[in-house]
Order: structure tokens, then C-alpha cells, then sequence
């Protein structure tokens, strides 16, 4: 699997929704963030919109996803094809995890 690794500082949501758009990402991409950031983009959201997220998380039908290879640093974002990734998320399911 081959993973594009590219320095975002800060990542916030308005970075990686700009970085989508800049770079045409679209949803046959997933975006793999480090635990750190992934959690910071979740409080993010928490805070501005003051709901939970749910999952699967999306940012303009680009899916962000923790990093489950333990690869992507700090402030390094990962671009992966949805193929190469294997989540268990069923779209438009009712059992949608919220944190």
C-alpha cells in the first residue's frame, strides 16, 4: 500500500477541508491523521459545532481516519485509496458511533 505523506501545521478542520479542495482529494481518498491530531480534529468539532461527532467522519465525502498503521507523524497528514483501506464502517446505518 502506498501512503502520500504531506506536513499540515496546523491541522485543523478549515486545513484539511482546504487542503482537500486546493489538492481535488475526493471520496476515493481517505485521509489518515496520528492519534493526537485525529483526537484534536474530534474535539475541534465538539467544540465549534457543540455536538458530537459521528463516524464515519467526514470532511467534504473525504473520510478521516486514525491512522491504524501507527506511520503517520505529528502534524503529517496520510492520503491512501479507500481500496487499500479496509474500515467496517455500513453507510446509513443506524449504529453510528458517537464520542
Amino acid at each position: 500500500m502506498n501512503i502520500k505523506t504531506v506536513r499540515l501545521k496546523p491541522i485543523t478542520i478549515k486545513s484539511i477541508r482546504d487542503f482537500i479542495l486546493d489538492n481535488h482529494i475526493d471520496e476515493n481518498k481517505v485521509i489518515i491523521l496520528n492519534k493526537y491530531n485525529f483526537d484534536d480534529i474530534i474535539l475541534e468539532h465538539l467544540e465549534f459545532y457543540k455536538v458530537s461527532a459521528t463516524f464515519p467522519y467526514k470532511i467534504i465525502t473525504v473520510l478521516i481516519e486514525e491512522d491504524p498503521f501507527n506511520t503517520i507523524t505529528q502534524n503529517n497528514i496520510g492520503i491512501i485509496n479507500d481500496y487499500d483501506y479496509d474500515f467496517n464502517y455500513i453507510e446509513d446505518s443506524d449504529n453510528t458511533t458517537f464520542y
